[in-house]
């Protein structure tokens, strides 16, 4: 287990040992999350913003199925007057 302390501008030390491990370099992108009340930082690309949106709006689709908030329809031209009503 290593230790760092947090500076006045809220930044950190990964131990030089850890950067190495994990091949972290200045410039190299990482994330930081909540899982189960644990601060965990990953190495990887930050996911853009549109991205994220795309997830968000599949998760409340996949709920919505669940939850049973669709229609069906017998054909896509019942679909389109669907849509455009």
């Amino acid at each position: 287990m290593y230790t760092t302390k947090i500076n006045q501008r809220g930044q950190i030390t990964i131990p030089k040992e850890l950067r190495e491990k994990f091949n972290l370099k200045p410039g190299t992108e990482v994330l930081f999350d909540e899982v189960e009340g644990h601060l965990v930082l990953e190495k990887g690309a930050v996911v853009p913003e549109w991205f994220a949106r795309i997830g968000k709006q599949v998760a409340e689709g996949i709920s919505d199925v669940h939850e049973g908030r669709y229609k069906d329809f017998e054909t896509i031209d019942d679909l389109l007057d669907d849509l455009n009503a």
